[in-house]
């Protein structure tokens, strides 16, 4: 069985560069990987869920700037 890798809070704000409130305000709103409790005060969030939530930020990105970007030619004045 593989166990996820867990990390504290700290970990989760360098690798996003979100602060503690979106972070949380994410979550709330579903946006977010859950964090983990594993004692009464004390969380951790799966490595791998927010690498995954990382990387699906990155393939939105680049699928909204493909669309941006894909005008053809009788697009380029405004004109259909």
């Amino acid at each position: 069985m593989d166990f996820p890798k867990l990390i504290r809070l700290n970990m989760v704000l360098k690798l996003t560069t979100l602060s503690t409130s979106t972070i949380y305000r994410l979550m709330k709103k579903g946006q977010f990987p859950r964090q983990i409790k594993i004692s009464e005060r004390s969380t951790r969030w799966d490595l791998g869920e927010i690498f995954e939530w990382m990387d699906g930020n990155f393939k939105s990105r680049e699928e909204s700037y493909k669309k941006s970007h894909s005008t053809n030619k009788e697009n380029l004045y405004g004109e259909e």
